[in-house]
């Protein structure tokens, strides 16, 4: 009797694992090609850069420091970045008569607004 009590429960959980890889989960002990990852999902960073002014030149880098994009304002200021993945970036802004800005922002899971207001150098 126990024999047989085992060998149905060995049944029982061979079929919860089979159970398992077919519904397209990733258990780790089958190859179910069926299984599709979700989608790598981009975000945006946009805002107004203070004065508004048009062809400011922003620069976007990764966590690393490489240069990731690079954007001009518009006549309203305003930039944007598109499809960039979840990360920590530096916006860099070098204008003549104005202290230069390098900025961290992070996206985490959401299109960003972050505007900017560029400090005038002090005449001497």
């Amino acid at each position: 009797m126990r024999k047989h009590f085992l060998t149905a429960l060995s049944i029982l959980i061979l079929s919860f694992a089979a159970a398992g890889c077919s519904s397209g989960s990733s258990c780790g002990s089958c190859n179910d090609q069926s299984f599709v990852p979700p989608p790598v999902q981009n975000f945006s960073i946009t805002g107004t850069v203070t004065p508004e002014q048009a062809d400011i030149t922003i620069t976007l880098l990764d966590g690393n420091g490489n240069q990731t994009a690079q954007t001009q304002t518009d006549e309203n200021g305003s930039y944007r970045f598109e499809n960039l993945p979840n990360g920590i970036y530096r916006i860099y802004i070098e204008k003549e008569d104005y202290v230069t800005l390098d900025l961290q922002i992070e996206i985490s899971n959401a299109n960003t607004v972050f505007d900017i207001v560029l400090t005038p150098i002090p005449a001497e």
